[in-house]
This record gives C-alpha cells, structure tokens and sequence, in this order.
C-alpha cells in the first residue's frame, strides 16, 4: 500500500460519511436507533447477524448491548 493509494481511499470514505449526513442517510440511522429503543423498552430481542468479520461486529454490537456498554444495571436482550 503506497501513500497516495492511502491518500485516496480516506477521501472516498470521508466523501460517503459526508454524503450520508446530508442526505436521508443521518434521519434513517436515526429512526432505526429510536425503533431500537422502542422494541427494546417493549422487551423485544435485538438479533444480529453477519459472515465473517460482520460475524464479528455482530457479536460485538450484542455483548454491547447485553453488557450495556460497561455501565450498571440489567442488560438488553440480544443475540449475534
């Protein structure tokens, strides 16, 4: 990997970030965060699911939730 190859790549992804906050992008990941919350306040399970590294992240994202995020108190039921 050379610099400019680096230079490039970090530009193409900063370029989506910015386009997902300006467009609809930022108010869907909002609605899904509140949808979350809900079902969870209504005790329903968060599942998660991927293949490979996702299968990673989605264990991760369910310990998160089921140890909430390192702070006291009960923790949400949810399943990678």
């Amino acid at each position: 990997m050379d610099r400019e190859w680096a230079r490039d790549a970090i530009q193409r992804i900063s370029g989506l970030f910015a386009q997902f906050a300006a467009g609809d992008g930022i108010h869907h990941l909002d609605a899904a965060a509140v949808l979350t919350g809900e079902a969870l306040r209504h005790g329903a399970v968060v599942y998660w699911c991927g293949n490979g590294g996702s299968a990673g992240d989605a264990q991760h994202l369910a310990a998160e939730l089921v140890g909430r995020f390192g702070q006291p108190g009960r923790g949400y039921p949810s399943v990678a």
